[in-house]
């Protein structure tokens, strides 16, 4: 359904709405778990013959057909946006190449060719009606692509106790025993800067990041001076321009959810090492 729906032809005005962009965003999240799986997959299936990956991406090799469509159908909607470089979509497109190069050395070309056109006409034939339906809605309402989600119910807050919360959850982070329990942790502190949920933090959001993170890690290195002895200790602005280093890379003022789960964990860590 989502092949279907990415492969109308909605005006460009649509595509740069909030709600098609938190489309795309959840789109690259299911990228990054394919992506994941895929992964793991290829680096431990090492029987004679992968069983495992031919279990699961064999047979009719319907399920690859549809990831490789999948990532063939959202490229070029991605083009010219911050999110064309994410590594999410480039490794999830190599793991999924490597997935259907066993297949076709196991002698299954045919069966994907066949998927992947049977994966087509399914993908059309979900765009058909879609266009079917929009064509059907009020001229004088607006087409609504995707259905938009109800706002988030958040506590009411005071700057302060926000900016506190924001502060304990980086000391946390810090403190995390695990990559997947600092994993959660940021993307819970994504979620509490991301207050439009457009999936990308960008403007105010942004600078909140740059400010939370230069504080917290102007305070640790502090702490580590006096502990340790230490005699030098970044400027706020020289830590700040590190920051965005780390959070935003391609440095094009936004911040999105996979550039903060690399780039708030490794602010947090480099403070200690």
């Amino acid at each position: 359904a989502w092949v279907g729906v990415m492969q109308q032809d909605c005006p460009f005005e649509e595509r740069n709405t909030v709600g098609y962009k938190r489309c795309i965003y959840r789109m690259m999240e299911q990228v990054g778990r394919a992506r994941e799986f895929m992964q793991v997959l290829l680096r431990t299936d090492h029987d004679a013959g992968r069983p495992k990956l031919h279990e699961i991406f064999g047979g009719d090799c319907k399920r690859i057909a549809l990831i490789h469509l999948f990532i063939d159908t959202l490229t070029p909607l991605l083009e010219g946006s911050n999110m064309a470089e994410d590594d999410r979509l480039h490794q999830c497109r190599a793991a999924c190449d490597s997935v259907r190069g066993v297949l076709k050395d196991a002698g299954l070309t045919a069966h994907l060719e066949e998927a992947r056109s049977e994966a087509e006409r399914q993908a059309e034939q979900v765009s058909r009606r879609n266009c079917e339906e929009l064509s059907r809605q009020s001229p004088d309402k607006e087409p609504q692509i995707f259905e938009p989600r109800p706002p988030a119910v958040r506590p009411r807050a005071t700057s302060t106790e926000l900016l506190e919360q924001r502060a304990k959850m980086l000391v946390d982070i810090d403190g995390a025993t695990s990559v997947e329990a600092a994993y959660s942790l940021i993307d819970e502190l994504f979620d509490m800067y991301d207050t439009d949920e457009s999936g990308l933090l960008e403007g105010e959001e942004y600078h909140k990041v740059l400010k939370d993170l230069t504080q917290h890690i102007l305070k640790e290195a502090t702490a580590v001076q006096q502990k340790l002895g230490r005699r030098f200790v970044p400027t706020e602005e020289v830590l700040h321009q590190w920051v965005i280093d780390v959070v935003d890379p391609n440095r094009d003022g936004a911040i999105s959810r996979e550039e903060a789960r690399v780039g708030f964990k490794k602010a947090v860590d480099d403070i200690n090492s």
